[in-house]
């Protein structure tokens, strides 16, 4: 089955939740302007996502968490091109990540690409049905209705904090009065 339209956010979760509960096995394509995301699932479990969203990258994910160096990345964004394989691929064959470790990264970066749609208002998609070929990629099967309800949550905390921050060039610093500020370490993303 093949079909393609515009949606909006509300519409974006029944597709996701149609898709699921009938076990498609296709891609789901998704455009809003210049951003791109496509959706690979695998019998109604989404396997894979992949897009030119900015921060959305694996290997963005994997070097924020130490797991590549810029070097390795490069390497093996470079084999993964030359030999058609993805990334994942590449780095489990090389050993700089194993199988497990990867499937969480992934699980991240196709959690924030989903919640990245869902912040969208609208969007052209195409979905088509056609096999998936798992010898050109890790697979890892991500359970679309979790993921919504974990989804839905980081929506509301956003909002949440969108009413308290109205906009990204608020600077935030620890107040001096701080009495265990010592104790406190926090990294970049906190």
């Amino acid at each position: 089955m093949n079909f393609q339209g515009e949606l909006n956010t509300s519409q974006l979760t029944s597709m996701l939740q149609f898709l699921a509960n009938d076990c498609k096995t296709g891609v789901l394509q998704l455009s809003k302007g210049d951003d791109k995301v496509s959706l690979c699932l695998n019998e109604g479990m989404i396997i894979y996502a992949t897009g030119n969203l900015k921060g959305c990258f694996l290997g963005t994910f994997l070097k924020k968490k130490g797991i590549v160096s810029d070097d390795q990345l490069k390497n093996c964004i470079q084999s993964a091109k030359d030999e058609g394989v993805s990334i994942g691929k590449i780095l489990v064959n090389k050993g700089y990540v194993s199988v497990e470790k990867l499937g969480t990264v992934v699980y991240a970066q196709v959690e924030e690409i989903i919640l990245n749609l869902l912040l969208w208002e609208t969007a052209d998609f195409s979905y088509r049905d056609m096999p998936i070929d798992a010898q050109k990629i890790i697979l890892v099967e991500i359970n679309f209705v979790k993921l919504l309800l974990d989804a839905s949550r980081r929506i509301d905390e956003i909002s949440f904090i969108k009413r308290l921050i109205p906009n990204d060039t608020v600077i935030f610093k620890l107040a001096e009065s701080c009495k265990e500020k010592q104790d406190l370490i926090l990294d970049e993303n906190e």
